[in-house]
């Protein structure tokens, strides 16, 4: 009986510090350049340096700027891939941001910073852009159609 009281209490504390400790670390983080908004991925910024990654998110804007008015109308999802990519060329690292229109985003999920759910049928843009690259046109734009998987 001792035994099964000790499994039940070491279970709620357990289940207390994870929630303690996973409220501290957030993954994706919000962030407003400009009046431009969206949530930056935490997860590799120790590699890379926070001062660093929020420079290359500030470059990229500005140079977003030059195409189609910056795409000021989407929220953004950044995201800093510092491993290689297979079967591609070696231009160093690379950050790729997608991005969600403002106006299919529902009023909640604005709240909670939740871009990525959008309707199916919507257009959404995925950029590439290799910032460690001495190429003039480092951006790759791509234009997507989001479409829901039925199984």
């Amino acid at each position: 009986m001792h035994k099964i009281k000790f499994l039940i209490l070491s279970f709620i504390f357990l289940c207390c510090i994870n929630k303690v400790y996973s409220q501290e670390s957030k993954r994706f983080v919000y962030i407003k350049i400009g009046n431009i908004e969206g949530v930056y991925d935490s997860f590799n910024i120790k590699s890379i340096g926070e001062k660093k990654y929020l420079q290359i998110l500030n470059d990229f804007e500005n140079k977003l700027k030059k195409y189609n008015n910056g795409y000021q109308d989407y929220y953004r999802n950044y995201y800093i891939a510092t491993h290689k990519e297979l079967l591609a060329p070696d231009k160093g690292k690379r950050l790729y941001v997608t991005l969600y229109p403002k106006k299919v985003v529902s009023k909640q999920d604005r709240e909670k910073h939740y871009y990525h759910f959008v309707p199916s049928n919507t257009t959404i843009y995925k950029i590439t852009y290799y910032f460690e690259s001495n190429v003039k046109n480092n951006f790759i734009i791509t234009k997507t159609l989001n479409k829901e998987i039925v199984e």
